[in-house]
């Protein structure tokens, strides 16, 4: 080939290559933040805190009523497990 073919070519991709690239973003483009309704969000959370509030008062009342009804529950479940009544009444099936 001949010089002019070769300078031909040279400016073709000096062309190619000079020429400002076009910025492709490679994430994509980026997305508008929505404004989302919040409302209803904010009525659920409203409505289950003044149930807590509701129940913590019912809790409230009941404990000034009666404590001695936890007392009397809290000592009946912290009874340790006698083994000795399991051996007193020994059930073994025992064959003829």
């Amino acid at each position: 080939p001949t010089d002019a073919v070769f300078h031909k070519r040279i400016q073709e991709l000096v062309t190619k290559y000079k020429q400002p690239k076009q910025k492709a973003n490679p994430r994509g483009p980026k997305k508008k933040l929505i404004r989302h309704d919040t409302t209803p969000v904010q009525q659920f959370f409203a409505l289950v805190q003044t149930r807590l509030d509701m129940l913590a008062a019912a809790e409230g009342s009941n404990s000034l009523a009666s404590p001695t009804t936890k007392e009397k529950q809290a000592s009946e479940s912290r009874k340790p497990f006698n083994w000795a009544v399991i051996d007193s009444t020994d059930s073994t099936v025992r064959y003829p």
